[in-house]
């Protein structure tokens, strides 16, 4: 297929057929439940803003970075990128950019805005041909544990010298970081062992201010009393434009049952800043899809209600 052209299908289609072979090929821990949902995906990169990179990156001076520390397939970073495309083809088909423009823009976006890591070697790889399946950007796709020093643009200095303006992600759920060692643990402001909790700390510490983050999160996290300073924590460090819940059958094709929400933040530029607006509370009924995978139902428009 690799000279058969795709572009003008709102279907990635060779980044399908990939997943799905993987999918029932490496099942588990293996591979397995680390694919988020494509309609998921598609939400969470249009709650975050991501097209208006593509002006943005008409000033040469601009660095836009966008980042998944749990990248696994690689779905988010080639959902943003699609999009991006899209963005731009829009942008020159109405006339507002040249195509000399139109192809400097994409240059940029393949080789400067979109990062990724993963712990297990396999998802890197995974990752990273799945990138150079939906058109290149791969080059900024790592092997490494994000929540140690492993992976530079995500250790302590790293994030610290060149912050990210967004962070897309769907941190593994259940994960225990049990054995990481304390001088590890000792660098977050609340060293507990949940992975996810770990991953929200990773992932405010990665965002510039005003930076936008968006992410899949165990709802455990959200209404359980043992996760109150995490809670606290997430108040603390940014505002909270949106929760939006997830139907429970989202992740059990994936093998996963887990009631889950989307996290929609915005990282702070003063904490000292309370926040004084509304949080945007959603319940989604409908994924477009049943326990099973098969279409079912309707998503409902998540985007036309919150404006």
């Amino acid at each position: 297929l690799a000279k058969v052209s795709f572009s003008d299908s709102g279907v990635d289609a060779k980044g399908s057929a990939f997943e799905y072979f993987l999918k029932f090929n490496l099942r588990g821990s293996q591979l397995g439940q680390y694919f988020t949902p494509r309609d998921v995906v598609k939400l969470m990169v249009e709650l975050v803003g991501i097209r208006t990179i593509a002006i943005d990156l008409l000033d040469p001076s601009t660095v836009v970075r966008v980042v998944d520390p749990a990248c696994g397939s690689g779905g988010f970073l080639i959902t943003g990128m699609r999009t991006l495309f899209e963005e731009i083809d829009t942008l020159q088909k109405s006339g507002s950019i040249s195509v000399e423009k139109a192809t400097y823009l994409k240059r940029r976006v393949k080789a400067e805005v979109f990062w990724g890591a993963d712990a297990k070697h396999m998802l890197a790889r995974t990752a990273k041909m799945n990138m150079i399946i939906a058109g290149d950007g791969f080059m900024n796709i790592k092997h490494g544990n994000a929540l140690t020093d492993e992976v530079r643009f995500l250790s302590q200095r790293g994030t610290r010298d060149r912050p990210f303006d967004y962070v897309l992600a769907n941190p593994p759920f259940g994960m225990s970081e049990a054995n990481l060692p304390e001088k590890v643990l000792s660098k977050y402001d609340l060293p507990i062992t949940k992975g996810q909790a770990l991953f929200l700390q990773k992932m405010i510490a990665a965002t510039k201010s005003g930076g936008r983050i968006c992410t899949v999160i165990d709802e455990g996290i959200l209404n359980t009393r043992s996760m109150k300073d995490v809670r606290q924590h997430l108040i603390q460090k940014c505002f909270i434009d949106a929760v939006v819940s997830l139907p429970y059958v989202t992740f059990e094709p994936n093998y996963a049952r887990v009631s889950t929400s989307i996290l929609l933040l915005t990282r702070k530029k003063n904490e000292l800043v309370e926040q004084e607006f509304p949080i945007f509370y959603y319940q989604l009924e409908e994924i477009g899809y049943g326990p099973t995978g098969k279409p079912r139902g309707t998503p409902s428009d998540v985007l036309t209600k919150m404006v």
